[in-house]
């Protein structure tokens, strides 16, 4: 299912819990009832659900509400991620890389660490993997909010909703797709 996921910018901050992120997601309607019958930490899209992303072009098809949904239709639901280590989570194929500054393709290999640095042949510029840009198709965190049922470049995050992460974490918050 495609989805759009939500990550600090600093990849090595995480919640002091998982309650305190999922409380404050309530509070701002992004999130609603946690769903049972999926596991921990997944949850059905808030009433403010809509109003916490910016649906983009002509004819954006979210089904928020599980009652809504047509025959072979997949509501939306969010799901939080929590791993002991930073992670690479990225599309498929992955995405083609590129010197934030200069913007040259950069060649990265695994190990993909957000510890390794990147030397740009082009520009001169040295970064961290997580500084390059993946073209909004990977991310590097150790926490991660999962928006099921959004396709590539559907939606955004409001301001609103970065605003209500970046008071969380103390920092700004980035995006990517996975199409699975």
């Amino acid at each position: 299912m495609p989805a759009l996921y939500l990550h600090p910018a600093d990849p090595l901050w995480q919640p002091a819990g998982p309650d305190a992120v999922a409380a404050i997601l309530h509070a701002a309607g992004l999130i609603g009832r946690p769903d049972a019958a999926a596991g921990p930490g997944e949850f059905a899209a808030g009433e403010r659900f809509m109003e916490q992303l910016m649906f983009l072009g002509c004819a954006p098809q979210p089904v928020p509400d599980p009652a809504l949904a047509a025959d072979g239709a997949q509501p939306c639901s969010i799901h939080l991620h929590h791993y002991q280590q930073v992670r690479l989570l990225q599309d498929e194929p992955r995405p083609a890389v590129r010197c934030a500054t200069c913007r040259a393709a950069a060649t990265v290999s695994a190990p993909y660490t957000c510890q390794i640095r990147y030397h740009c042949g082009q520009c001169g510029r040295e970064a961290l993997l997580p500084e390059l840009d993946w073209r909004k198709g990977a991310g590097f965190a150790r926490f991660f909010i999962e928006i099921r049922g959004i396709y590539p470049h559907e939606a955004v995050p409001s301001d609103a909703l970065l605003n209500t992460l970046g008071g969380l974490s103390g920092g700004g918050w980035n995006y990517f797709y996975i199409r699975r």
